[in-house]
């Protein structure tokens, strides 16, 4: 997603020929048949204390299809993850006179599964008002494991373990405004400059997700396990509120056909109201702000790498869920992308069917008592019809 690339904006931000899940009133400017897909590589390097460790993760960061379904109609579905966990921390105490190892870690996340539609509501030579809706199914496995092992420094070792699987599927819904405003006859009367304005809002109500839980007890000091508790449940997994909006000022050269989009997002999320079995998980709100551009130096191009390219840029701080005594901890990022049209493909237009690549680094935490940095990086391709999509063309028949 284009988005990345640009802090993370992503309630106003749309494209005739791009998805954006995160706003569904914007699928009512698709144009045409649109297929999104990016892959992403992310390293994180993590230093507490006394230790530090480096973990990869690599694999399918999101996919949509889009495609105009009548006039003013549009929709699209995909899938995008919604939260992610990956961690692992160790820490080191005396308990009579013994070493005590704790180690916590946990992997997996939430995927979001989004169908949905946009309507614009007005549509004249200035102005554009667009809603929509998201139908939400979202599903994935989440482990989290403890491990406390004891070592008297001659007997031997002794372990006990906890380990808790959960697995939620449920469905929800979200709702999406997009707002355009031509202000050139407001602003100026140059007939080569244009300037718009947008605005977008999406939000998603709180929801319980079904969830079944497979806790394990057991010691590890003798081998079959000694099995404290084994048991399989149904729980519920309470997701919370959420909720963002954003703007962006367009400006638009028409003798020398370029585009500079400049925009900022606040995103809010209502985190103190997670819970697993009813029971607070002691999480933070979390609240993200970001600004991003984007520069199309001629969009008409057909020639000239350079000049047909698309770039972005992006800055966001994060205030996270993750509480660490009592504070929340903080994340930095920067960002940097760019869209390669492929003018061979005979596409729609010569720019609709592009390569993307965009990387994020950032620093996570405080030095005083754990930090992350990280490097991101998102590979993917958007494309529209061209002459060899057979099945996307509409049949005459004479």
């Amino acid at each position: 997603m284009n988005n990345f690339s640009m802090g993370g904006v992503n309630r106003y931000m749309f494209d005739n020929y791009i998805i954006n899940p995160y706003n569904p009133a914007t699928y009512s400017h698709l144009e045409a048949t649109t297929f999104d897909m990016g892959l992403h590589y992310v390293r994180y390097n993590t230093e507490g204390a006394n230790a530090s460790q480096t973990t990869d993760n690599a694999g399918l960061r999101y996919f949509g299809l889009g495609f105009p379904i009548a006039d003013r109609w549009g929709w699209a579905m995909g899938m995008v993850p919604h939260t992610e966990v990956g961690y692992e921390f160790t820490r080191v105490t005396q308990v009579d006179g013994m070493n005590s190892t704790s180690t916590y870690s946990g992997d997996g996340g939430l995927n979001k599964v989004f169908g949905g539609l946009g309507f614009e509501a007005i549509k004249d030579t200035n102005t554009t008002l667009s809603f929509g809706a998201n139908f939400l199914y979202f599903f994935g496995p989440t482990q989290s494991t403890t491990r406390v092992t004891y070592d008297d420094g001659g007997a031997g070792t002794y372990s006990s373990v906890i380990e808790e699987g959960l697995n939620a599927s449920d469905v929800n819904f979200d709702l999406g405004v997009h707002f355009r405003q031509d202000l050139t006859n407001a602003l100026t009367k140059k007939r080569s400059k244009r300037l718009y304005f947008n605005f977008g809002a999406s939000g998603m109500m709180p929801t319980t997700l079904k969830t079944r839980r497979k806790t394990e007890a057991y010691s590890s000091f003798s081998t079959p396990k000694d099995y404290v508790r084994d048991q399989e449940d149904t729980i519920g997994m309470t997701l919370p509120f959420e909720a963002g909006g954003g703007f962006s000022l367009e400006f638009v050269d028409i003798n020398k056909k370029s585009r500079f989009i400049l925009g900022a997002n606040f995103e809010y999320a209502n985190w103190s109201e997670f819970a697993v079995d009813d029971r607070n998980a002691g999480l933070n709100d979390s609240y993200t702000a970001s600004i991003g551009m984007q520069y199309n130096p001629n969009e008409r191009a057909i020639r000239g790498l350079l000049e047909i390219m698309r770039y972005r840029a992006g800055l966001r701080y994060t205030s996270t869920h993750i509480n660490i005594d009592s504070e929340s901890v903080t994340d930095y990022g920067m960002s940097f992308g760019l869209s390669i049209p492929l003018i061979a493909s005979k596409s729609v237009t010569s720019t609709s069917t592009t390569i993307n690549l965009g990387a994020e680094f950032g620093i996570r935490g405080d030095n005083a008592v754990i930090s992350e940095q990280y490097s991101k990086f998102i590979f993917g391709v958007s494309l529209t019809p061209s002459f060899w999509d057979e099945w996307f063309k509409r049949k005459k028949i004479d």
